[in-house]
């Protein structure tokens, strides 16, 4: 424990909703705030200069101890709710699966952060204690932010596209001339007719013939 200095360390689990105090306090507490990140530019003549750009994440770590024994002397929690050594590892053995968010806080340090379990290493000694090793990073959360493009305004003078006219529709063909490897529905499926028949071959019978597939190159079919 901190000397003449009361340390109380909680870790809420944020998704059950669970609070969770660390039954023995370590002998020191390692805390990062992180640092400022810049970004280089270079300048002509001056060379490479930086500007902050923003900052890293926080840490915040300890050891310590799951005592199998209650004993007031250094355990800072009541023997009702002194859980089993094991029992502790599989909270935060669990928590740090389910990439959990949690709410570390300590208050004589001031850290009330969300933060993740970046790492947790149980030693396993004698008499049924675990010793560990544990850190946590600073969660930070982004959010994507809907961007509406803005249409581009027309040029001075000119019409925007809902305003312009529509192209008149080109005019279709009046008549077809047969080339070599044609056939009645090839042309149709050319011209997008629905039936080659009744398009083609009924209006054209007396140019084609009573045979529909012997039509003969340069014939002009109408339509």
């Amino acid at each position: 424990m901190i000397k003449n200095i009361k340390v109380e360390i909680t870790i809420k689990d944020i998704q059950l909703d669970r609070y969770h105090r660390i039954p023995v306090l370590p002998t020191s507490i390692q805390y990062t705030n992180g640092d400022t990140t810049a970004k280089s530019f270079k300048i002509v003549d001056l060379g490479d200069i930086e500007a902050p750009d923003g900052k890293s994440i926080d840490s915040f770590g300890w050891s310590s101890e799951f005592p199998a024994q209650y004993d007031p002397g250094y355990v800072v929690i009541s023997q009702a709710g002194l859980k089993k050594p094991l029992d502790y590892k599989n909270l935060f053995e669990g928590i740090k699966a389910r990439k959990a968010p949690v709410q570390v806080i300590c208050p004589v340090m001031g850290i009330n952060k969300t933060m993740y379990i970046a790492s947790f290493v149980p030693e396993f000694k004698g008499m049924g204690d675990i010793y560990y090793a544990i850190s946590f990073r600073e969660l930070v959360t982004v959010k994507p932010r809907k961007l509406t493009v803005a249409g581009t305004a027309p040029k001075k003078g000119k019409k925007a596209p809902s305003e312009r006219s529509k192209l008149p529709e080109k005019p279709k063909p009046k008549t077809y001339t047969v080339v070599q490897g044609d056939s009645l529905t090839k042309i149709a499926k050319k011209l997008k007719l629905s039936n080659w028949r009744s398009d083609l071959y009924e209006p054209n019978k007396g140019v084609i013939g009573q045979n529909p597939d012997r039509i003969k190159p340069g014939q002009v079919l109408k339509l």
